[in-house]
């Protein structure tokens, strides 16, 4: 027959096993589900950015194009303005030609860096979007919610050991 000091004890020491096991499966549940939600969080700030970056390439691409449209108008009237002065006052042929070649050639310079311009910025936003996924990616794997293992084989023979031995610590007190 089992001592009750005896009894005691080891159902106080099941009871702990009992609870740290209860405790670690709660404490696993509340891990993932705060894991999932940074999850949400990580997708939906990287989805933001990507989308930033996208609508910055849109308006400089507008931007670009109405500054082009812009030099353009201001090339033709700034041309029509000089062949008409030069019309009046004599000039013609070569003097004309070379007029109209510079307006041209100042308007394809333009159109040149404009697209110079847009293709760096481009490069730029590639790069920040690399740079957007790779710190979603880490902030990802860094969310992975940790595992506390419960109460395993080496608890359970560890406490079977505690009993055993305030048993015998209980018999020896009784039987000197």
């Amino acid at each position: 027959m089992c001592d009750p000091s005896t009894a005691v004890y080891a159902a106080s020491q099941a009871v702990g096993a009992i609870a740290g096991g209860a405790q670690a499966s709660a404490q696993n549940k509340y891990n993932k589900a705060v894991a999932a939600q940074n999850e949400v969080i990580i997708r939906e700030n990287l989805n933001t950015n990507l989308k930033l970056l996208g609508q910055q390439s849109i308006q400089e691409r507008q931007a670009a194009a109405s500054q082009l449209e812009g030099i353009r108008r201001r090339a033709r009237n700034a041309e029509g303005t000089a062949l008409a002065s030069a019309g009046a006052s004599g000039v013609s042929g070569r003097s004309l030609s070379f007029l109209a070649d510079t307006y041209d050639q100042a308007l394809q310079e333009s159109a040149t860096n404009a697209s110079i311009s847009l293709r760096n910025s481009e490069n730029q936003r590639r790069a920040q979007t690399s740079g957007l996924i790779a710190n979603a990616k880490s902030g990802l794997i860094s969310n992975t919610p940790q595992k506390i293992q419960g109460p395993g084989f080496v608890d359970l023979l560890q406490i079977g050991l505690n009993v055993g031995s305030f048993a015998l610590e209980q018999d020896s007190k009784d039987n000197p």
